[in-house]
């Protein structure tokens, strides 16, 4: 009786390490070329002196700095400082400061090596600004092939337009299909608001060009930009990155 339960067991573990490795495939099969942060941040209120484990996935061994960003009001302040990553999976522990930052939608986390931001994670919410756009899709950490149809989707929280100010001053701009990193030389596209896609209906599709370059991580987002202020006032909301294969 105990070798028919043993054997049983054995059938189990076997079942579940095929399981457990057949998960990672999508993820640890695929070359990237830079950090990649993986944590699903859009649409997560966060608060002043909150503590966040971000799951960061790097294709070598590597040292970067990890910032908080705002941007309108603008804010950059360095989270942490010469952060070792080793080569796959990450968890690497900030804090939001507790004083300096505003009631805003658009705060992302970034991760800068050697100077420059090879990722940013999707905006999310510090305190209740009572405005703003959340993407729902793509989702950090998503593997799509070219050829794929990109379908991004978002929803407005109330509003697009801060409390106060005049709606006939803001518009919805256009959405970007980009590089995580810039400057680089794979391909981008705009859409334009009225013109390639309808921001109201709260989706669009796209179709990935067939020369996108592979192995490649890549940004959605959408521009608002506000014309009563001198210059303009330029609010930007991206969802998590994603990877483009082959």
């Amino acid at each position: 009786m105990s070798s028919m339960k043993s054997f049983f067991i054995a059938i189990l573990l076997v079942i579940c390490l095929h399981v457990i490795s057949s998960l990672a495939i999508p993820l640890s099969d695929h070359q990237i070329s830079d950090p990649w942060i993986l944590s699903n941040v859009a649409g997560n209120p966060m608060h002043l002196g909150q503590t966040v484990v971000l799951q960061i996935r790097s294709p070598s061994i590597t040292t970067v700095n990890i910032n908080l960003l705002q941007r309108v009001p603008f804010f950059n302040q360095t989270l942490v400082t010469d952060i070792k990553l080793c080569v796959g999976y990450n968890e690497v522990k900030v804090t939001i400061p507790e004083s300096g930052l505003k009631s805003s939608p658009q705060t992302y986390f970034a991760i800068f090596e050697k100077g420059v931001r090879v990722d940013y994670s999707a905006t999310f919410e510090i305190g209740h600004p009572g405005f703003g756009i959340t993407f729902l899709q793509p989702v950090a950490g998503a593997v799509l092939k070219v050829g794929d149809i990109l379908i991004p989707r978002w929803k407005v929280d109330g509003s697009f337009v801060p409390e106060g100010a005049n709606p006939s001053t803001f518009k919805v701009e256009r959405c970007l299909f980009e590089p995580a990193k810039l400057p680089t030389p794979q391909r981008s596209k705009n859409f334009q608001n009225g013109v390639d896609f309808d921001f109201t209906k709260g989706s669009l599709e796209y179709q990935i060009p067939l020369n996108t370059i592979p192995d490649t991580l890549y940004k959605f987002g959408c521009l608002v930009i506000n014309r009563a202020t001198n210059p303009w006032e330029f609010h930007v909301y991206s969802a998590g990155t994603f990877l483009i294969i082959s």
